[in-house]
């Protein structure tokens, strides 16, 4: 299984991304046109492809921060987010 911070995990967390925000990714990143140049090629207003670029960015992130807990190993102790450890008292 690839590492999750991999360059080969990406493609599988591209290909979860609704086909608009797809689009204006790889107009900006893949093909590295500027948001006016890619809402041009796309026949966009620049709102649109700069909001189409804030939800894949946070869709991307969330995905990776989901995979990243569940990633964690089973034998691996919990910490205590309350008690002595964390500074903050028990409930």
């Amino acid at each position: 299984m690839a590492h999750l911070d991999s360059p080969h995990d990406l493609p599988q967390r591209l290909g979860h991304l609704p086909a608009a925000q797809l689009r204006v990714l790889i107009e900006c990143f893949y093909r590295g046109r500027t948001v006016d140049e890619a809402a041009d090629r796309l026949d966009l207003p620049v709102a649109v492809v700069k909001q189409q670029l804030r939800l894949a960015a946070r869709a991307l992130a969330s995905t990776h921060a989901r995979r990243t807990v569940d990633a964690r190993p089973a034998t691996e102790p919990r910490r205590s987010v309350t008690g002595p450890e964390s500074g903050r008292p028990p409930r």
